[in-house]
């Protein structure tokens, strides 16, 4: 009897032993399961946090690509005023040397000539020089539209 009880104490001792192991495993288990909790969950905000952030690069790319065709259209616009500006400078300034080129060959012929016509000269004259200051007033307004000086 004593060898059974012995041998029932043995078997109850190494069952406590293995329940006492298991014990210990499954708390090593529990906290590697809070661990691996906490990992994923750490996981899972990055992951939210990049899909975040990629969402924003995707709408800044976008922003971005409105903005360059938005400022080359601009571009595209100012070029095209500043060649007619400049067509328009230009001819405006092949009008101005036609003027004082009749200007000038009416002073020549009032000089050359004592004409009794000499009046009506002087006011073709007035007239050109008047004609020729009002085309040099535009043409330094339209330079100084063209180059901002």
């Amino acid at each position: 009897m004593r060898r059974m009880l012995s041998a029932r104490r043995v078997k109850i001792n190494e069952l406590r032993n293995d329940v006492e192991q298991l014990t210990q495993q499954l708390g090593t288990i529990q906290q590697d399961n809070r661990t691996l909790r906490r990992q994923q969950a750490l996981q899972e905000k990055a992951l939210v946090k990049y899909e975040d952030q990629e969402s924003d690069v995707t709408f800044l790319l976008q922003k971005h690509s409105e903005e360059v065709r938005v400022l080359r259209e601009q571009l595209r616009r100012n070029k095209e005023k500043f060649h007619k500006t400049e067509h328009k400078l230009k001819d405006t300034e092949e009008d101005l040397a036609k003027t004082k080129r009749q200007l000038n060959k009416l002073k020549k012929i009032a000089e050359d000539r004592n004409l009794g016509e000499r009046d009506e000269l002087s006011r073709k004259l007035n007239k050109a020089e008047t004609d020729i200051d009002d085309k040099d007033k535009r043409i330094r307004v339209s330079f100084v539209v063209l180059f901002g000086t």
